[in-house]
């Protein structure tokens, strides 16, 4: 009977692998991560799957943003100001409707490229730092107040983080690739990673 099943299992695999596919299609999804069939992937084809598959899977969350989202918080919103629940004057409502939804991000495999790539997208001001930030699936002002709790903790602890840093020189008489001492003006080479 192991013989039968595994002829039966041989001869059916082509035909599931079929459905797999079709259903993955359906779904906007990978087919190698639905289905988690790695074989006869490559780097290249994993990842343009996986492409088409974040941005349908970020097309769902604007949906979901708008549809949902946006109506119940405003709902709530108008209800918590006129039910004081929160305890904010009515008439500033259109100031407090300011906000922004972000959904989940993805990293990739060598999250160092990504950074780096970042990094000189802002240098070059073709990216600025609340998209590389937001790409992530994290908030410029959560990082930054991150920053700002951990100094304050280690001042009061007495720990020097000041190599985290990267915008200030603690470098001044090192010799750039020029061979000239960098001065007190230039700064670090390195610049804080917003994208991880």
């Amino acid at each position: 009977t192991a013989m039968v099943i595994f002829f039966a299992l041989s001869k059916l695999s082509p035909f599931l692998k079929s459905m797999l596919r079709k259903i993955a299609t359906g779904l906007g999804l990978s087919y190698n991560s639905f289905a988690n069939d790695l074989e006869g992937v490559n780097f290249s084809s994993m990842r343009s799957g996986l492409l088409n598959e974040r941005d349908n899977w970020m097309c769902e969350q604007t949906l979901f943003r708008l549809l949902f989202l946006e109506p119940v918080f405003d709902a709530f919103l108008r209800n918590a100001l006129l039910a004081k629940a929160i305890n904010k004057p009515y008439a500033k409502l259109n100031e407090y409707r300011k906000h922004k939804w972000q959904g989940r991000r993805w990293p990739w495999v060598d999250p160092r490229a990504d950074v780096q790539a970042n990094s000189e997208a802002i240098k070059f001001k073709i990216k600025n730092p609340f998209t590389a930030t937001a790409e992530t699936g994290e908030d410029l002002e959560d990082i930054f107040r991150g920053f700002a709790r951990a100094k304050k903790l280690a001042d009061k602890y007495g720990v020097d983080i000041s190599g985290w840093d990267a915008t200030s020189n603690k470098q001044t008489n090192e010799v750039d690739d020029g061979g000239n001492k960098a001065d007190e003006n230039n700064t670090n080479r390195n610049i804080i990673k917003l994208a991880s």
